[in-house]
């Protein structure tokens, strides 16, 4: 389970890295309400960039920084030894395993991780919204200027703020439907993986003799396969967690979707080009990263014993 948690580690930080810009974008976007200010991805790199800077594009990044050793820790510490358990259960009950079986077992190890991780991801993300939603004014070589009237200083002052004023509950808040996302979009997530690099494997070949580019491949498109069935869930969890603390337009899942939903059908899907791209860069690094850091920590273990 240790080799998994760091394999993990390292996998969100290469992800994290690689596609931030891409979420703060989303996050803009899927916030931007009906009258929006910005006309799409594209638009609102141009105006972030010019109105804030390009240190702005990083916005709340030392948020998931933090968090996504643990998120991550937790996501494959938590699938491998639940499909590993999951799997041996089946077998001692007699079934025999077949190729579909197989996925349904990865989708619930995957489905597991995501319920378990989002009780950390929910106040992770909350302070990452919150802070991409702060506008600044750009100061010296593209940087914010000093006393541009910020809310909030990082995700630490986020997170005291958010609790001095509405408790334990304002700390996770969003945390409802963060699991509405996640739970069935790392079931997803996991099993599309398996899927595509089993389909990039061949008949005759194996996973574990894939290259780089094929890893890459696969993780890419099994973000993305996770992804576009849970954008209206992302776009709901976004705006409830940057909504107002003390003039709240939202009461909740439900009350955010009935409101975002009269906003028309295209609201509710809004932001999934930089969402799509951000999957697909996010997890082409994430797995690449997380398998072969995996492979060299197994091998390593073998050496020493």
């Amino acid at each position: 389970m240790a080799i998994d948690f760091i394999s993990g580690w390292l996998g969100g930080c290469a992800g994290l890295y690689a596609a931030h810009p891409f979420d703060t974008i989303k996050v803009r976007l899927q916030t931007d309400g009906l009258k929006g200010q910005y006309k799409g991805m594209i638009d609102g790199f141009i105006q972030t960039f010019e109105r804030e800077g390009s240190f702005a594009l990083y916005k709340g990044v030392t948020s998931p920084l933090f968090g996504v050793a643990l998120i991550n820790g937790i996501v494959f510490g938590t699938y491998g030894p639940t499909l590993r358990w999951w799997q041996n259960r089946r077998q001692q009950s007699g079934q025999t395993p077949s190729r579909s079986s197989h996925y349904y077992d990865v989708f619930v190890a995957g489905a597991v991780a995501g319920f378990v991780q989002s009780f950390v991801c929910s106040p992770v993300e909350l302070a990452k919204i919150n802070l991409q939603l702060q506008k600044d004014k750009v100061g010296i070589m593209g940087r914010p200027a000093q006393n541009a009237g910020r809310l909030y200083t990082g995700p630490v002052d986020v997170m005291k703020k958010l609790i001095r004023q509405q408790g334990v509950r304002g700390f996770y808040r969003g945390l409802n439907s963060t699991l509405l996302r996640d739970v069935p979009a790392f079931g997803v997530y996991f099993a599309s993986d398996e899927f595509f690099c089993n389909w990039l494997a061949g008949e005759n070949g194996s996973v574990a003799d894939l290259a780089a580019w094929q890893v890459m491949l696969a993780g890419g498109s099994a973000g993305c396969a996770s992804w576009i069935i849970n954008v209206p869930f992302d776009v709901v969890k976004s705006r409830i967690q940057g909504d107002s603390i003390t003039q709240p337009k939202y009461r909740g899942v439900v009350d955010c979707f009935t409101k975002v939903s009269k906003e028309g059908l295209r609201a509710l899907f809004r932001g999934t080009v930089p969402i799509l791209i951000r999957a697909f860069l996010t997890n082409a690094a994430t797995f690449v990263v997380y398998k072969y850091s995996l492979k060299s920590m197994n091998r390593w273990l073998q050496q020493e014993e």
